[in-house]
């Protein structure tokens, strides 16, 4: 049986090379992202892949999109979920921080992946299912040594903290959940100056995400699958 895997903000970057090599590996792809109509690559990738790859609207914001994603699935049917869907706000000062700003950092990079997360529980259990937290290394406090994207990092210290008390969450369902950092990718978030592509860096989170166990539940690694600092 081909291995069933949902990946949020698929259109584009990490999340478009995601749902690409999942197909190549012979899974079952559901690609969700907020306006499937205007995703040219995803949409082509579906109509050479109608079969393996199913396009999903979804919002992660979005309450009524959230729980209509999750009706698709039953108890057990899904083996990965990639919570991938993220924003980053440059440009952020002291002394003009922008609380909408902050309040929607929040809202995309924390809430989001908890509730999707919450409403494909029952699917995620019994399977051994494993939730993937695309996180970043900006996430690890005991790290940071300057004022720069205050909000992202925030958000992805917060998402690391949620990584743990999901897992608590998960694991009596025989589910898990890990938080990785994909690397400084070439993507419109990381830019174009960033060492890694999103071919090289997506499939060692691939081969990390095929060789997870019990002592990596809960944990924070970056695409190598090392462990990285709180």
């Amino acid at each position: 049986m081909s291995k069933k895997v949902l990946v949020t903000g698929s259109n584009r970057g990490l999340g478009l090379e995601f749902t690409r090599q999942w197909l190549g590996r012979g899974a079952e792809v559901f690609a969700a992202c907020r306006h499937p109509e205007e995703a040219g690559a995803l949409n082509q990738l579906a109509a050479a892949n109608p079969d393996r790859l199913t396009v999903i609207p979804l919002d992660v914001n979005d309450a009524a999109q959230v729980a209509a994603m999750a009706e698709r699935f039953g108890i057990g049917e899904l083996q990965v979920l990639i919570n991938n869907a993220g924003t980053l706000a440059s440009g952020e000062r002291m002394g003009q921080l922008d609380p909408d700003v902050m309040e929607g950092a929040f809202r995309t990079n924390v809430i989001g992946p908890v509730l999707v997360t919450q409403a494909l529980a029952g699917a995620l259990a019994a399977g051994g299912g494993w939730t993937i937290n695309i996180s970043s290394e900006l996430g690890s406090i005991s790290q940071r040594s300057g004022f720069f994207t205050p909000s992202y990092c925030a958000t992805k210290a917060a998402l690391n903290m949620w990584t743990r008390m999901l897992n608590f969450a998960l694991a009596p369902q025989g589910a898990h959940c890990v938080a990785v950092h994909p690397g400084w990718v070439q993507t419109d978030m990381g830019g174009q100056d960033a060492p890694l592509d999103a071919a090289t860096s997506v499939a060692s989170m691939i081969t990390l995400i095929e060789n997870l166990g019990p002592d990596h539940a809960g944990g924070f690694f970056d695409h190598h699958g090392q462990r990285l600092p709180w």
